[in-house]
């Protein structure tokens, strides 16, 4: 078995080793998509599994186990197979594809935006993380609007518009996952009007 070089963090082991059963099924098509970055028939036909996959991986100086960005490089070819996704400031998270209902990304109306923009204020940083977004998420956004909190929730619905697939809680419905997020930050009373103006229906969701 190929030797993981630079691999004694148990972070890291812990990342392959979590990782490693979901991607296994894939390892063929996995070798395949990464056949430039090995660059090397030999080497790339003596893998025979995941692990040994990265280690290789690792040993071509395409993944770097001691930084966290060299990792997102591989959400691309791993997002083709399975919701799997790393982060540069949090490891990752793992959804597989066969556990999950279809999905459809569903936008916000303006007007439902408005009000929740209106409404949250200075709640934005919980309502920030509840939906999923990461903490450096949200120093970004103070960064750039200070105590602007109706700004601040807009940006934070953009990020988890945009990225829905991932953050979703409750297998991509968005309308549920705010409707959630409500009762953690202790704005239930907002729930009437959401509901109202969405349409949405907690008990029978469409």
């Amino acid at each position: 078995m190929v030797q993981m070089e630079r691999s004694n963090s148990k972070e890291f082991q812990r990342r392959v080793l979590s990782v490693a059963p979901v991607m296994e099924k894939h390892l063929d098509s996995l070798k395949t998509d990464f056949r430039t970055e090995i660059d090397s028939n030999r080497r790339l036909e003596s893998i025979n599994t995941f692990d040994e996959l990265i280690a290789v991986l690792v040993k071509r100086n395409f993944i770097d186990d001691s930084d966290m960005k060299t990792w997102t490089k591989l959400n691309p070819k791993f997002q083709k197979y399975e919701q799997i996704l790393f982060h540069e400031d949090n490891g990752f998270s793992v959804r597989p594809q066969n556990h999950l209902r279809a999905r459809q990304h569903i936008c916000l109306t303006d007007d439902v935006i408005v009000y929740l923009s209106s409404r949250i204020t200075h709640s934005w940083r919980n309502f920030g993380r509840n939906l999923g977004l990461t903490q450096k998420h949200i120093d970004e956004i103070e960064k750039k609007y200070d105590t602007d909190y109706p700004q601040c929730v807009r940006e934070v619905l953009q990020i988890y518009e945009e990225n829905q697939a991932w953050m979703s809680k409750s297998n991509g419905n968005p309308l549920e996952d705010i409707m959630k997020t409500f009762e953690l930050i202790n704005r239930g009373y907002l729930i009437p009007e959401f509901t109202r103006l969405t349409g949405f229906n907690q008990l029978n969701p469409r």
